[in-house]
């Protein structure tokens, strides 16, 4: 232990020894690298404050009374006094700060958020989702009111029917109760609308929770996982959002999607759906699109990871987004491992703030902590006293509006990304990157009932020939970002097939499909390898600008997509809607931001734009990812390297 300066600690995904040698470092690592060590040498300077506040209060600090610490948000981790450690090496597990509870209920504050997850064979899939439910409960604190619901044709809460607070005995009895969970044999009806009422029904009881009444002007979160597809994605099967307890032919997620929104109705604030497919076996369309109408986040993982907690990084980014705290956190006691016995770390996020200091905090810096020796408290007052003192005086994330668009785009990730919806036309007039205009249309009542016409496949691509054209060609990005746009939640076919020959699929003008056009059109590249034999015609999904491509059986009844090539084709006339390329990528309220620090100096330099010289404001669209920048700039000083 060294009370002469404090030592720093990198995370696993850093290796120390090149910290302050980059050329040993892989491209793709570098920026991480970086900023690690940008991190090491900002905080270098608590040293003096540290060692002077030991020499200025000698008999305060005469006997050692717990660690001091910071964490940033890259996961570099400094500790007074200084004290040997190295990651992953013999007894010393590896550590990651940020992946602690002290961490996230500091920069990310109180949660309200309920887990759903889907019990059904096979149990490899089911393992994954278990795998990151207990690590997510391994992530809340006392401060967090949590609940967790599991389904297949049916629904069950593992809690009781409101929100229950997420202390050490309450997570265990959720742990408990998952391990003992039976699954559904293979083939099961899975119906996402029961496990969604039950979610919603959760926090709707618990607005009358004592604990929780400003809950409706909170923050709240389901988690939603599943390896199989809804019952509303086969037809004939019996459903919970179907009229009279049978899903049709065409229609059944857009009746999924109403339901949400109707649910979303009992609050003022809408509850944000993060979506997770799991395994090979489901089709992410819907869950993605249950993101996206919902303010959320979707991924898709099949592998057990080493650290189940990276797939469901984004729900902790998202909720940390709109929150801002001035008073210290509390962690439940828990055993140092430094030998300081029983322990309760006390904390507090650091946030960047303009000028005076009176503005609301606007770029979050880390937390800083200390710990405290339960025994070192006075005896008349009790750690768990301190505790449920604090708990009575929760306040919630509040979610004042809605979550900035690129921010919450680049949690979506490059693959995963939003489009949103575009005007309802009976046909659109596109122009894309190349400035030559095409016109599209969905057959059907669209502009007023909002019914497409549905086809299988044979018969949607006669159709489109009598109107002057032929199913749409969607052999460009720009296309396939728009395209997403204008279908229908129950999918569209697109000109695109494969022979029964050589298995090769071909676009309706004849021209074969390149492997990197198809790498950016497929949902993934286990459905590209795993079609049947007769999902031998395509259909775009609305849930992604990119990946939104599968394999269908060709006699589906779908909406679909006309290309009207005829110039002289009355189909369109005196109802277009006109869209530019440019129209879809524009940003929300795009603007610069400088931050000050108290010397009037730039800290934090936040730039949101599109790629456009001038920055417009816009309304419900959004930035691709790529397309916006950040720079955080800040200065180095001392003996360590910038």
């Amino acid at each position: 232990v060294n009370f002469a300066k404090s030592f720093v600690r990198s995370p696993p995904s850093i290796d120390i020894d090149k910290i302050n040698d980059f050329h040993e470092v892989t491209e793709d690592k570098i920026n991480e690298y970086r900023t690690v060590a940008e991190d090491f040498c900002i905080t270098q300077r608590l040293d003096e404050e540290l060692v002077f506040h030991r020499a200025t209060f000698p008999e305060a600090c005469e006997d050692f009374s717990g660690w001091a610490f910071f964490s940033a948000p890259s996961g570099a981790f400094r500790v007074w006094p200084g004290v040997l450690a190295r990651q992953g090496g013999g007894d010393c597990p590896e550590f990651d700060p940020r992946k602690r509870p002290w961490y996230q209920a500091a920069s990310s504050g109180p949660k309200n958020a309920v887990i759903v997850l889907e019990a059904s064979e096979p149990e490899t899939d089911f393992t994954i989702a278990k795998e990151v439910t207990e690590a997510l409960l391994g992530m809340f604190t006392f401060l967090d009111f949590i609940n967790i619901v599991v389904f297949n044709d049916t629904a069950k809460s593992l809690g009781s029917n409101i929100l229950i607070q997420a202390k050490r005995r309450n997570v265990d009895s959720f742990l408990q109760r998952l391990g003992d969970t039976k699954l559904a044999g293979n083939g099961a009806v899975v119906d996402y609308g029961n496990a969604l009422s039950m979610a919603f029904s959760i926090f709707n009881q618990s607005l009358n929770v004592e604990e929780l009444e400003e809950l409706d002007d909170c923050q709240k979160v389901i988690i939603f996982m599943s390896h199989s597809q809804d019952c509303s994605e086969t037809p004939g099967a019996k459903c919970s959002v179907a009229d009279g307890g049978i899903t049709p032919e065409g229609g059944a997620r857009k009746k999924l999607l109403e339901k949400i929104e109707e649910l979303q109705g009992a609050f003022s604030n809408h509850v944000a759906l993060f979506t997770y497919s799991l395994g090979t076996h489901g089709d992410p369309g819907l869950l993605q699109q249950m993101a996206c109408e919902n303010g959320g986040v979707y991924s898709r993982f099949q592998d057990r990871h080493r650290d189940p907690l990276v797939p469901i990084s984004a729900f902790f980014h998202f909720v940390s987004l709109a929150y801002a705290n001035e008073d210290p956190i509390w962690s439940e006691p828990y055993i140092d491992a430094f030998g300081l016995g029983e322990v309760s770390s006390i904390t507090m996020p650091i946030f960047a703030v303009e000028g005076n200091g009176n503005d609301p905090p606007r770029c979050f810096i880390g937390v800083a902590g200390h710990d405290v020796p339960t025994n070192d408290l006075d005896p008349r007052m009790h750690i768990n006293d301190v505790i449920n003192s604090l708990s009575d005086s929760r306040r919630c994330t509040k979610k004042g509006g809605p979550q900035d668009a690129c921010k919450l785009q680049d949690l979506r990730g490059e693959h995963h990304q939003c489009q949103a919806r575009l005007n309802l036309s009976r046909c659109y007039n596109f122009t894309d990157r190349s400035g030559e205009p095409a016109l599209y249309t969905i057959p059907g009542d669209v502009t007023k009932s909002g019914a497409s016409q549905l086809l299988d496949f044979k018969a949607a691509n006669t159709s489109c020939s009598e109107k002057g054209g032929r199913l749409a060609v969607v052999d460009t990005l720009a296309k396939q970002q728009f395209f997403s746009g204008i279908v229908p939640p129950d999918r569209s076919w697109i000109g695109l097939t494969r022979s029964e020959s050589v298995g090769e699929w071909r676009w309706a003008d004849g021209k074969a499909v390149s492997s990197e056009a198809l790498s950016r059109l497929w949902i993934s590249e286990d459905a590209l390898k795993d079609e049947q034999d007769g999902d031998r015609c395509a259909v775009l999904d609305p849930g992604s600008t990119v990946r939104n491509v599968r394999g269908s059986n060709c006699d589906q009844l779908l909406s679909f997509i006309c290309e009207i090539r005829d110039p002289n084709s009355t189909e369109c006339q005196g109802e277009i809607e006109s869209v530019l390329y440019e129209n879809l990528t524009e940003t929300i309220g795009g603007k610069l931001e400088q931050l000050q620090n108290e010397e009037g100096g730039p800290l934090c330099e936040v730039f949101d734009d599109c790629g456009f010289e001038e920055v417009p404001i816009m309304q419900d669209v959004v930035c691709p990812l790529g397309t916006t920048r950040d720079y955080e700039c800040c200065e180095c000083t001392g003996e360590a390297n910038p």
